[in-house]
């Protein structure tokens, strides 16, 4: 039998699997032979319980595992729980050779799109980790893809299903504290990411279980220095990640939005701002823009 699921039947084995999508309830599911296959691109960190919540369910196959690092705590964790999973450390050589049916992108956040965007432009349903891009205008590309595709896609930001998040979006629409005027969210504490200030010079040894080039990626090339970068520090950088707002600005703002109906800011206003500006954006749609573009 075919293992291409349907539009359907994936959002029914998503939901039994946790698989991101909270708000669909069904009691249908495919028989027992069907199987939704998956790939998974960053399996540490937080890439292993996202990967490990969704293998929870039984019509759920991790058929594939990628990750830069190979060590005991990153793709060889993941081997020795999936054995039969196939191996890669570029995730492009994954897409290339497996047929599947949906991806984990649980990458650094400037590798989101990159990534997400191959998997939909390959009909392949995508679940990608917080924060969904690094910039606006990947975020916009993935939108307009995702809709071209048809697929199934969904961000990391389960904190959203919580019943305290979605009873205070509730009352705020009911009037319990009247009219919104003003707005102010905050997150108390420091980042535990923060090693340095300033970026150090010079580079360290490479670990012969990290493959540098494939985890730089998109972003600017850089030597490796041990425990700046990777395996949890690159929040700190910007060619990287979107710091604090990007760690947990989309759970502290996300009620917002949905309390008082944020939307996107208008596409087309926003193109008409820039270009009286002088600035205008030389990328069109459906573009992501890599090193030396």
């Amino acid at each position: 039998m075919s293992h291409r699921l349907t539009r359907r039947t994936f959002i029914q084995s998503a939901a039994a699997a946790g698989f991101g999508l909270p708000l669909i309830r069904t009691n249908a599911f495919a028989s027992e032979n069907d199987q939704l296959h998956v790939g998974c691109v960053g399996v540490g960190g937080k890439g292993w319980s996202d990967m490990m919540e969704t293998a929870k369910s039984p019509h759920v196959t991790i058929q594939a595992i990628c990750d830069i690092d190979d060590s005991a705590n990153h793709l060889g964790r993941a081997a020795e729980q999936f054995p039969k999973a196939t191996k890669y450390s570029d995730w492009r050589t994954l897409l290339d050779k497996e047929k599947l049916d949906a991806l984990i992108v649980s990458t650094p956040d400037h590798m989101h799109a990159p990534v997400a965007l191959s998997a939909i432009e390959r009909g392949l349903h995508v679940y990608c980790q917080k924060p969904l891009t690094h910039t606006v205008h990947e975020a916009r590309v993935l939108t307009n893809a995702a809709k071209k595709a048809g697929v199934v896609t969904q961000m990391g930001n389960q904190i959203q299903a919580y019943a305290e998040y979605r009873s205070a979006v509730q009352l705020v629409h009911d009037g319990a504290i009247g009219k919104v005027k003003e707005v102010f969210s905050w997150q108390s504490g420091s980042p535990r990411w923060r090693i340095v200030s300033d970026r150090p010079e010079g580079g360290d040894p490479l670990p012969k279980s990290v493959k540098w080039n494939n985890w730089l990626g998109v972003a600017p090339k850089r030597p490796y220095k041990k425990e700046i970068y990777h395996p949890f520090s690159w929040r700190d950088w910007q060619d990287f990640s979107n710091g604090q707002l990007g760690d947990f600005g989309c759970h502290i703002l996300d009620p917002v939005s949905m309390a008082i109906g944020l939307t996107a800011p208008d596409i087309d206003q926003g193109r008409r701002s820039t270009d009286q500006l002088g600035n205008v954006d030389t990328l069109g749609a459906g573009q992501v823009r890599l090193p030396g573009q």
